[in-house]
């Protein structure tokens, strides 16, 4: 079963994909006041908004392991459901960040502790994200760094031939700078920092 966050939807929603089952849980309702106290307001509306329908899904559907990736209202409060079952989870960070908790409600953070249960595993992309785990008390044996994916003896970037390849494809000019893009464009993603490289 997968159970996915949309930030277009505004209805929970059901369909098989590949014989899978999916159900889509509308993300948090867009902000409309500017307000320190509103805001406060709204983050907590929004919490419980994705955490009631989140929770009425794990509770009707059985499973042994939970697997987590995301930082989004549905990961938080799934989180939660996880801790508060001591259903086992496993966390996959894919972000780049100092900070590799989710925004739990204050509530709930008092109610069942902060940051992740003691028998979560942790899947770092990355060295730094498990210096930022470690950072926050997580311990060595619930961390697992992940290597890389990439066979970078046969695929690597040779920078003095991208003029040939944009030739080539006559796509592009040599001056153009070409992203090729597979993620939500937002600032936690770097898209300014890939283009600085090219």
């Amino acid at each position: 079963q997968v159970l996915a966050s949309s930030v277009t939807n505004d209805l929970v929603r059901s369909y098989k994909l590949d014989g899978v089952g999916v159900t889509v849980i509308p993300g948090p309702a867009k902000a409309t006041s500017k307000g320190l106290i509103s805001k406060r307001l709204r983050s907590q509306w929004n919490h419980w908004r994705v955490a009631v329908p989140t929770w009425r899904y794990l509770v009707k559907h059985s499973f042994d392991v939970m697997h987590v990736f995301g930082k989004t209202a549905l990961t938080s409060a799934a989180i939660s459901y996880a801790k508060a079952t001591q259903k086992p989870l496993m966390v996959e960070l894919v972000n780049a960040t100092n900070d590799p908790n989710q925004s739990e409600s204050r509530f709930l953070s008092f109610v069942l502790g902060q940051g992740y249960p003691s028998n979560t595993k942790i899947v770092c992309l990355s060295k730094d994200l498990e210096a930022a785990c470690l950072r926050k008390g997580y311990a060595h044996s619930q961390l697992w760094v992940r290597p890389n994916p990439i066979d970078e003896s046969r695929f690597f970037y040779e920078r003095e031939r991208k003029d040939e390849y944009q030739r080539r494809t006559r796509l592009f000019e040599p001056k153009d700078k070409v992203l090729c893009y597979i993620a939500k464009f937002i600032p936690r993603k770097k898209q300014d920092f890939a283009v600085q490289v090219l």
